[in-house]
This record gives structure tokens, sequence and C-alpha cells, in this order.
């Protein structure tokens, strides 16, 4: 039975230790050439460096993007924000993955790091990195929206906001 490459979970590599062991393991190589493996592997192959997100959160945001962009062209918005976002790997791929998007940000009180600059920064374009909001997301996200929808720059913004994780607000 052949694996579909979109399921990078699937790939085996093989290991030696430093005693000669051979071994299987998930995965493959951290950075595989660029030539052999699609951006979804390439992208997941980084997360073996252990600073970004976990490979199951890896999954489920490349998956939830894949569903957004199939209602909603990559045209139709200039900013990305994430709310709950944690680990900014959604945000992260937004930047990567949609050619339209200026700005990305994270909104979440949870300072869960941002690792995915680390691991992914020479694949963000221009450098361009998910801004983190670590702050309550009653505050934050009216925060971020009034610096983008408030500003007295010409043209209506075009921002998706998006929540990849299930929310509850409680008073």
């Amino acid at each position: 039975m052949t694996k579909s490459p979109e399921q990078p979970a699937d790939i085996l590599c093989l290991e030696l230790s430093p005693d000669g062991d051979k071994t299987l393991q998930p995965g493959g190589p951290v950075n595989p050439p660029p030539e052999k493996y699609s951006l979804q592997q390439r992208l997941f192959h980084r997360l073996h460096s252990g600073h970004g997100p976990s490979l199951t959160e890896f999954r489920e945001s490349w998956s939830f993007l894949r569903a957004v962009r199939s209602f909603i062209p990559d045209s139709r918005y200039d900013y990305f924000v994430d709310v709950a976002g944690g680990h900014g790997a959604l945000a992260a791929l937004s930047l990567i993955v949609c050619r339209g998007v200026k700005r990305a940000f994270v909104v979440d009180p949870a300072p869960l790091g941002e690792g995915v600059s680390q691991v992914w920064g020479d694949m963000l374009r221009e450098g361009r990195a998910p801004e983190f909001r670590h702050e309550c997301l009653r505050t934050g996200l009216p925060a971020v929206l009034e610096e983008l929808c408030g500003s007295s720059a010409p043209g209506a913004p075009r921002v998706l906001v998006v929540a990849c994780h299930g929310l509850v607000l409680r008073d």
C-alpha cells in the first residue's frame, strides 16, 4: 500500500544512533531537499527541532487553513487574526501560504511561545512573522481590530478573524 504525500507522519526515516544501531523513526530528515517534498512536508519536517507547535497542532492548523481557503480565497483578505491561536502556527501558515496576507496576528492570553518564527522563519515571506498579543480575548481582539480598522489609511481593510479552537467566554 502506498502512502499519500498528504500524510507526512507516515514517512519513515532510517536513522543511525551513535553506537551504530539502526532504527526507523517517523518523520524523515529535519531539512529535506526542497525539490523532493511538498510545502506541507517541508513545514512538517521543520518541527522536529522541537521549537514550534506539536505535530498534531501542525496537522490541525494545516487542515483548518485549507478549509478556510476553500471557502474564502486569499484575495478576499489582507489581514489574518487567529483568536486563541496559542503557538501561532495558523497565523504563520497564513503568512507562508496565503499570498495576499500582509500581517497576521495571534490573540491569546497564554504565552505559549513564538517558536514558529524559529522553525519556519526562513519560509516566511519577506521575513514577516505573526504578531502576538498575549492578553484576554475580550480586550486583545478589539485592540487588533481597532489598530487595523481605525487607521486613516484609504480603503477599508479586509480582515479575516478565525478561531481554530472552540472558545467559551464566560463573565
